[in-house]
């Protein structure tokens, strides 16, 4: 593993007065940079933001944008604590409904983000990207039109080394595909056109209070361990590619290729449950007879909470404007290459 580290600075001269760590939000349009601090750092670059922009967050707090409108990339310094480089999460506070219209060949995405809310999708909503976060909920919201009640579709949705840790719906008409990645309760409403593709993931969930359901959806190279099978809702569309199942879920094996096992202990490493905690991803660890075939950490793109390319790794602000009135900022960026 390589790593860079360079520096930009907002000024040339060095920082002279007292320095203070603080969330900051960079948002960059057209080769131009701004920055922003504070908790509502994120939504004040995202006021400022057109279709196309990024906004970097450093490790911190941010109070979430609560309707997103843009097709604006959200970059954050990663969803957990990361002990080798010495970095803290990037946290979202809040709700976000994603109403994304008319963006050409731009798309939303949200990467190294630590949400514990809810995302809702409106509309169609082409192509929204989740990449290394750890979420709670995706879901649609609902809308009225001429009087009558519609509810938002994802077209196109990509999640990608993440953990869906609530669940995931998928609507009529909606296909999401989700790759080496921990996915929690992933709900189909529709019997024929509510699609999830799933390669190389965890799915597990199904207890007392939410379903698996997988209508017309295609897993490969999966291990899939609810905790009550009868929670379980499969249809003769649901095809299993090479996928690792619990004994007491096992589909027509004329059109369906797959391994069963019957205690969940014998093919983790480790398992704490499934009640409503929030799960470590070494949770699902496969047994060395496992771990090359099937789940996250399997495949072509093994399971990683770090993230690749430039991500800021401290961000320090003077507390206050020079007598010339400028602002002294300091910013560390780490671009990391596994």
């Amino acid at each position: 593993m390589k790593k860079l580290y360079f520096f930009m600075c907002a000024v040339v001269m060095s920082i002279t007065v007292a320095k203070a760590q603080q969330a900051v939000a960079v948002l960059t349009h057209e080769g131009t940079s701004k920055t922003f601090s504070g908790y509502n750092a994120l939504q004040n670059a995202y006021k400022e933001a057109a279709h196309g922009d990024l906004i970097t967050l450093s490790s911190g707090t941010f109070g979430a944008v609560e309707t997103i409108e843009k097709a604006v990339k959200i970059r954050g310094a990663g969803m957990e604590a990361d002990t080798v480089y010495h970095t803290s999460p990037t946290i979202l506070v809040g709700d976000i409904t994603l109403n994304i219209q008319d963006a050409g060949d731009n798309h939303f995405r949200l990467e190294g983000i630590y949400n514990n809310n809810v995302i809702y999708y409106m509309k169609d909503q082409s192509a929204p990207e989740f990449i290394k976060c750890r979420l709670n909920t995706i879901t649609t919201g609902n809308y009225e039109e001429l009087g009558q009640t519609y509810y938002g579709k994802v077209i196109n949705a990509m999640i990608f080394h993440s953990r869906i840790l609530g669940y995931i719906a998928c609507t009529e008409g909606s296909t999401i595909t989700c790759i080496n990645s921990h996915i929690k309760n992933p709900y189909c409403y529709h019997e024929t056109s509510s699609v999830f593709v799933l390669q190389n993931c965890v799915i597990t969930g199904g207890n007392w209070s939410d379903d698996i359901r997988l209508y017309g959806s295609t897993l490969t190279n999966c291990v899939m361990a609810p905790i009550y099978t009868y929670h379980t809702t499969l249809n003769d569309k649901t095809i299993f590619n090479n996928c690792l199942l619990k004994s007491n879920l096992l589909p027509d094996k004329t059109k369906n290729t797959y391994q069963s096992f019957d205690n969940v202990l014998a093919v983790f490493k480790t398992y704490n449950g499934e009640h409503g905690q929030d799960h470590d991803a070494e949770d699902f660890m496969l047994n060395d007879e496992y771990n090359s075939k099937y789940g996250m950490y399997s495949g072509d793109f093994p399971y990683s909470p770090r993230l690749s390319g430039p991500h800021i790794q401290l961000m320090e602000v003077a507390p206050r404007t020079s007598d010339a009135g400028t602002l002294n900022v300091r910013i560390k960026v780490e671009n990391t290459i596994e």
